[in-house]
């Protein structure tokens, strides 16, 4: 299945979402340049959940490459030490000035699943090609986004979160996984957000957080999901007059859930989601949550249940995101693929 996303990656593919013809964000030769004007973050994807080399940041005099946006991150290039590039990205300042270029503005990516055909390395630098930033062995899973001459820009788990980066062409197995390709990731331009303050609540009453677009999904938590009014979340797109967003837990771990987007400030800028929908069943018990790969069970799915697969939550594709419902129950969440048959 061959998916395309423009970023966040507007993310968004659970999503997929589709756009205008936009330009391509590997081509180097097509840049503005321009200093951030404030300490930048660089993370090796357009959100700060993404991988972070270290420190990685570029100073507010730094003069940057500009190669487009993915909501509000920019995509960047820049020289660090003697003989090192880095390409990554940073969150657009507020007070962010850039040469404009007709060719300059939101970024189109692919979204191919894909294996490696043998050992190879990742690096954040397509020019000097200095750093081995991480090696991957035969078989791992990569998401192709784009390509640049020899070189592959992909998607890749390093640890327990996603990086961005570049590896030859030559070691990326061409061959088309049957595996649906979507992938849910938050939109930029909502990346961080806080809920809006109503005037009929009061201060601390929290709303209710479903498992799904609709009071009829059960609740994490046994029933008793919600979020405070001032929480930050991360908003992932809307179905209908629901959005879902994630936000953290006191023991550090994100809860996905969905609320009414009428609770959300900018609605504007909201993106409608799309999930795959690909219609399985579970080969053995699979235990729902709302945190993947952890967290609570919201219930667990009997073995030979049918489920929707919606889509995945990391482009390894080792935890899904699907929909359950049996008599009256429903349910959205996270198992592990390996219980899943398609």
């Amino acid at each position: 299945m061959r998916s395309k996303l423009i970023c966040f990656l507007a993310v968004v593919c659970l999503l997929v979402v589709s756009g205008g013809a936009l330009a391509n964000p590997l081509d180097l030769k097509v840049y503005s340049t321009a200093p951030m004007g404030v300490r930048t973050e660089v993370y090796e994807g357009p959100m700060s959940d993404y991988y972070r080399s270290g420190t990685a940041a570029v100073g507010p005099s730094t003069v940057c490459r500009i190669y487009g946006f993915v909501g509000d991150w920019v995509m960047i290039g820049y020289n660090y030490g003697s003989d090192r590039f880095r390409v990554g990205f940073g969150k657009k300042p507020e007070t962010f000035e850039y040469v404009t270029e007709a060719a300059i503005g939101e970024l189109e990516f692919e979204c191919l699943p894909r294996k490696t055909n043998d050992a190879c390395a990742l690096t954040y630098d397509p020019v000097m090609v200095s750093v081995r930033n991480m090696d991957l062995k035969k078989g791992a899973s990569v998401t192709v986004l784009s390509h640049l001459g020899k070189w592959d820009f992909v998607e890749v788990k390093n640890g327990k979160k996603l990086a961005w980066g570049f590896i030859y062409a030559k070691y990326v197995d061409e061959t088309p996984l049957a595996e649906p390709a979507s992938a849910l990731r938050a939109t930029g331009t909502e990346a961080t957000t806080v809920l809006k303050e109503l005037a009929t609540k009061t201060p601390g009453q929290n709303y209710a957080l479903f498992t799904g677009p609709g009071e009829t999904y059960a609740r994490a938590r046994n029933g008793y999901a919600s979020i405070d009014r001032l929480d930050k979340c991360k908003v992932y797109g809307t179905e209908g007059s629901w959005a879902l967003v994630r936000h953290e837990l006191s023991d550090g771990s994100a809860e996905f859930g969905w609320l009414p987007t009428s609770l959300l400030p900018d609605q504007s800028k909201l993106k409608k989601l799309s999930f795959d929908c690909v219609a399985c069943k579970t080969d053995k018990d699979a235990v729902l949550t709302a945190v993947p790969g952890s967290g609570s069970p919201v219930l667990t799915v009997p073995g030979g249940s049918d489920v929707l697969f919606l889509a995945w939550e990391d482009a390894a594709h080792t935890i899904a995101y699907v929909e359950y419902k049996a008599g009256a129950v429903q349910a959205r969440g996270f198992v592990s693929a390996n219980a899943l048959a398609f």
